[in-house]
């Protein structure tokens, strides 16, 4: 029987991340609403997803 333990668990910053990533390919404004200075490991999760998504967004829109 396979061991899917590992699948109950999660990133509590996947979240943020997932957020971002949205945000970015379906071109949503910027809006990273996690304090850089409390939330840090969000802030920056988000910053990511939001960079990865937008270039996504741009590759598939130029067509590569």
């Amino acid at each position: 029987m396979p061991n899917y333990k590992h699948q109950l668990t999660r990133n509590k910053y996947d979240d943020a991340y997932v957020m971002g990533y949205h945000n970015g390919y379906h071109a949503v404004k910027y809006d990273n609403q996690y304090d850089e200075d409390t939330l840090a490991e969000y802030h920056i999760k988000f910053k990511h997803g939001y960079t990865a998504g937008k270039l996504l967004r741009v590759k598939e829109e130029s067509g590569l």
